[in-house]
């Protein structure tokens, strides 16, 4: 299983590898993932893995558009 939402946000960045230039495909992310999986882990846990790696692409790619909200701000919403 992956131990850590850095390996996961690696995995999303195609750089979990050295040897390997960013920028993998869909395909050798999920792979990658896959070799990380034990053998005998169910479908279930791949499908929740997929999703992890798909959701830590997204908040990266919102990162780098800005797309973000500061931390006061989510604080001072979540009081009120």
């Amino acid at each position: 299983m992956l131990q850590s939402a850095r390996e996961a946000a690696q995995i999303a960045r195609g750089e979990s590898a050295p040897a390997r230039a960013s920028g993998w495909t869909t395909k050798e992310r999920v792979q990658e993932l896959l070799s990380r999986l034990p053998h005998d882990c169910s479908l279930d846990d791949v499908l929740y893995h997929l999703y992890v790696v798909q959701r830590v692409e997204r908040g990266l790619n919102d990162v780098e558009a800005g797309r973000t909200v500061p931390q006061k701000e989510v604080a001072e919403t979540l009081r009120r």
